[in-house]
């Protein structure tokens, strides 16, 4: 979806080798191990290719909060950052919110109910308007989901498919849950 935005270049970080892959497999740029040592260095670095000091936007979307702080690492002066994850707890390490104002970065909440619920407005769709150009652009073929999904299962599992979401590594990205037993 960056992509198609026009992001360049796109970086993917991901603990995960099946998320990795298929962010290559989707045209990602780069990809990177968050765990990489180099990390901010190589970030910088590439950004720098593009006038920018990081990134300029980052989707932060594990929830982790030693993710956000990486992202506040490695995000540029006035970068974005959309919290798209749920960043619950208190950090083992503190947030350098210093970080965040000398470098004007902005902290974006980005879950389902901040959406406007009627009108459309730009950089603040309604669900209808985000559902539409979803499917628009997968009807265009511009993107494809069919590397997301892996499983078709009985909604009736959805307890334990939720349980293997949470503790299994390697469990698959895209799991559709089939209702067609209850209509």
């Amino acid at each position: 979806m960056a992509k198609i935005a026009g992001a360049l270049p796109v970086i993917a970080v991901g603990n995960r080798e099946i998320r990795r892959e298929l962010a290559r497999k989707s045209g990602a740029d780069y990809v990177f191990e968050p765990n990489d040592p180099k990390l901010k260095e190589k970030i910088v670095k590439i950004s720098s290719q593009y006038g920018n000091s990081g990134a300029n936007v980052v989707i932060e979307t594990s929830g982790s909060v030693d993710a956000l702080i990486s992202a506040i690492n490695y995000t540029g002066k006035r970068g974005r950052i959309a919290l798209n994850g749920c960043n619950w707890g208190i950090p083992e390490k503190p947030i350098d919110l210093y970080k965040i104002h000398l470098n004007g970065i902005e902290l974006i909440g980005v879950h389902d109910s901040t959406r406007m619920p009627y009108n459309s407005a730009p950089g603040n769709w309604t669900a209808k308007k985000d559902f539409m150009t979803i499917l628009g652009l997968m009807e265009k073929k511009r993107i494809d989901v069919s590397s997301l999904r892996s499983n078709i299962v009985s909604a009736e599992k959805a307890p334990e498919i939720y349980g293997r979401l949470l503790n299994d590594r390697q469990f698959p990205l895209g799991v559709i849950f089939d209702w067609s037993q209850y209509w």
